[in-house]
């Protein structure tokens, strides 16, 4: 009786375990997956009347074939700023951003590391809700990390996984389930703070098997760490060019001439100023 009563007693528990960790992983999604968002670039390819000869010349001209590639990019400030993977955007015409709450903006080309294999892109909006970031130091192999972005093209889709290995050149290695798609999207710590971007997954040494019977969960995590300086470096280039007073502003149309502030965003160099 008693061997039955402790075996109920611990099988309860561990449910209890298992109930406080789907909470912690539902809130952790709820509170970081404002900041991720879905990245579309549009390629236009050539006409489908190339490689007709004079009949392609002279004939109906076919609507250009359009190629569009889907990741995943995350708010790094409230005005529109996002971090995404340099290779979705190569040689893209059109670039769309798709929020957490439904809505769409198109969003322009800003600057790219080749280094980290990363580019900033902005669209135009205000008030956004932007990922707060980890400290580098507070990462370490065995902690837990949720990746949350597209997988097979289905949006904020989670995966959770540990950290396997931090590599001497800084690099973090994950052990959780990346299917295409995912590359770029961030990788957040317990606590809902983005640690890194997902670059690809770990290749397979050409002795090992093929890859229809070999399936690897790991994958390589660049730190927003390493990234942070070029991000601040870009959208300091930004602002100097463009200025930023942090306000939003309205024109009463009994006063054309006195524009009103609307809205005064949060830490913007208006509001800092008082």
């Amino acid at each position: 009786m008693l061997l039955l009563l402790l075996g109920a007693t611990s099988e309860l528990f561990a449910q209890g375990v298992i109930f406080a960790l789907e909470k912690e992983i539902g809130e952790l999604v709820y509170s970081a997956k404002p900041a991720v968002v879905t990245v579309l670039a549009m390629k236009e390819g050539s006409s489908s009347a190339e490689g007709k000869g004079l009949f392609g010349l002279f004939g109906e001209r076919e609507e250009a074939e359009k190629e569009c590639k889907v990741g995943t990019g995350l708010i790094i400030s409230s005005d529109g700023f996002v971090l995404t993977k340099a290779s979705l955007l190569r040689n893209a015409r059109f670039i769309d951003v798709a929020l957490d709450n439904g809505t769409s903006h198109r969003a322009e080309w800003m600057e790219c590391d080749s280094v980290r294999g990363v580019a900033l892109i902005k669209i135009s909006a205000t008030g956004l809700s932007p990922a707060h970031f980890s400290v580098p130091d507070a990462l370490h192999a065995g902690s837990w990390v949720t990746v949350i972005g597209n997988s097979m093209g289905v949006p904020h889709a989670v995966s959770v996984g540990v950290v396997s290995a931090i590599q001497p050149d800084g690099l973090v290695q994950i052990s959780a389930n990346v299917d295409p798609g995912s590359n770029g999207s961030p990788v957040f710590d317990v606590h809902a703070h983005a640690i890194g971007m997902v670059m690809g997954r770990v290749g397979l040494e050409p002795s090992a098997p093929s890859s229809s019977e070999y399936f690897s969960n790991s994958a390589l995590v660049h730190t927003f760490a390493d990234m942070l300086p070029f991000v601040r470096a870009a959208m300091e280039r930004y602002y100097a060019m463009h200025g930023w007073v942090g306000i939003t502003v309205i024109t009463d149309a009994s006063e054309p001439s006195r524009p009103r502030i609307l809205k005064l965003i949060e830490n913007g160099p208006g509001h800092k100023s008082g």
